[in-house]
């Protein structure tokens, strides 16, 4: 009953999430299986500049005392810039939300010529906005 009720209110989460996401575009999994969308791409001089939105999926894991407990379903936007020749991004602001979709925090970064390594999460994103 009670996993019933998680998966039930997983999808109440991702309902609510979807109803607002209109303007956003999947992309691709990242390492972990969470969804990860964008938003359309603006031109800032050589750099693009979009939306992320990574959708932590609902996953099982064990606390100390071996009880199955449920963690996920939090999202995460973040605006950033991509300097695609470059293999750079510059990190702008970070907006988490909580399975109600309340703001949880909302930060505004200044994480400038970040290097996007292969493999990372960046990168992922990255191979697929680079090409369009």
């Amino acid at each position: 009953m009670k996993k019933l009720f998680i998966i039930l209110l997983f999808l109440l989460a991702v309902n609510c999430f979807s109803q607002s996401d209109k303007d956003f575009k999947y992309i691709a999994n990242d390492n972990d299986g969470a969804k990860i969308y964008i938003t359309s791409q603006e031109k800032d001089g050589e750099c693009l500049r979009f939306w992320i939105s990574h959708i932590i999926p609902v996953r099982p894991v064990k606390n100390i005392q071996l009880k199955e407990i449920f963690f996920g379903g939090n999202r995460e936007l973040m605006l950033v810039q991509f300097n695609c020749t470059a293999r750079t991004y510059n990190l702008i602001k970070v907006i988490s939300y909580d399975l109600n979709g309340k703001v949880e925090k909302s930060d505004d970064v200044k994480i400038k010529h970040e290097k996007i390594y292969p493999g990372s999460f960046m990168d992922i994103i990255a191979t697929e906005v680079c090409k369009l």
